[in-house]
């Protein structure tokens, strides 16, 4: 019975995470959208559960890899702020121009874990509409971002 309520827990938990992450991707909060996030987050859960079962996960994260995130939210709005003041900008007459820069990537190594930290922080950054990873050279340990205007906090958390 604990099995079968761990399983149960773990699904809940994947739930509970794709549920409301469908209703941020598909923008919209009406019935038929909700009623299709349930079903495809449920669909999305029994996935998951099955690769855990079959051990495909070859480790866990550990909380400590999210906790730099907590601060992406509020870059998005950020950024958004700054691509409206460049538009304003190339409206008037003053394009912007973007640049391209390597930057560190946070975890080296070849591990799950460091490969996860790694994954991790390229979402991240790319979540920000001012900056975003092109390219990831794992011989260097660098990503390549592209920033339109050039904001250090866009490219957090790498």
């Amino acid at each position: 019975m604990a099995r079968v309520a761990r399983r149960g827990l773990i699904w809940l938990g994947w739930w509970c995470v794709l549920w409301p992450l469908w209703l941020v991707f598909v923008g919209a909060w009406d019935l038929v959208d909700a009623v299709a996030g349930i079903a495809a987050a449920a669909i999305a859960a029994i996935a998951a559960l099955v690769v855990h079962e079959l051990g495909l996960l070859s480790f866990t994260p550990r909380a400590r890899a999210f906790a730099g995130l907590g601060r992406v939210p509020l870059q998005v709005i950020v950024d958004f702020g700054i691509l409206v003041a460049a538009l304003a900008r190339t409206l008037a007459g003053r394009p912007v121009r973007g640049v391209f820069l390597a930057k560190q990537l946070p975890a080296g190594g070849s591990g799950h874990e460091a490969a996860f930290a790694r994954a991790l922080a390229a979402v991240a950054a790319t979540y920000s509409p001012n900056a975003y990873v092109v390219d990831v050279d794992l011989e260097r340990n660098a990503a390549l971002m592209h920033d339109l205007v050039r904001n250090h906090a866009s490219e957090a958390p790498l």
